[in-house]
């Protein structure tokens, strides 16, 4: 069954204090029974809109239906802006080993040594009339 601290609960109590039933404060209020019925069962949670039409129907103001025990999150402190700093290790820390400066401009090619020729070596199809 619901609270009386929750909507549901309070939205119960408004309507049984006016001593409007469920029918009477749905055809007052424009929404329908089912509707009202799944709010004061507390299936659904209204819109502030709802929450409107509704305390304006029974007559009461919006402050009825006002949870006292909700609470605003607390602050959590801010992130720092931006990418952590790489943090190095102590065997990174020392001056770093000495590099060999970089070479400039396209690797040296080595020219290949020419095939040694040993007769003419002919791959393919035989043509007509060649070396019967």
């Amino acid at each position: 069954m619901a609270s009386e601290k929750t909507f549901a609960g309070r939205l119960k109590e408004e309507r049984e204090r006016k001593g409007l039933s469920i029918y009477a404060l749905a055809k007052s209020s424009g929404m329908s029974k089912q509707a009202l019925g799944k709010l004061e069962a507390g299936k659904r949670q209204p819109a502030w809109d709802t929450v409107q039409v509704i305390a304006k129907a029974l007559g009461v103001s919006c402050e009825v239906f006002v949870d006292a025990s909700i609470e605003l999150p607390k602050e959590k402190p801010a992130k720092p802006v931006g990418r952590p700093r790489k943090v190095e290790p102590e065997a990174f820390a020392k001056e770093p080993a000495p590099r060999d400066p970089p070479k400039l401009g396209r690797p040296r090619q080595v020219p290949l040594e020419p095939p040694a020729k040993e007769g003419p070596v002919k791959k393919g199809r035989k043509k007509k009339g060649e070396g019967k």
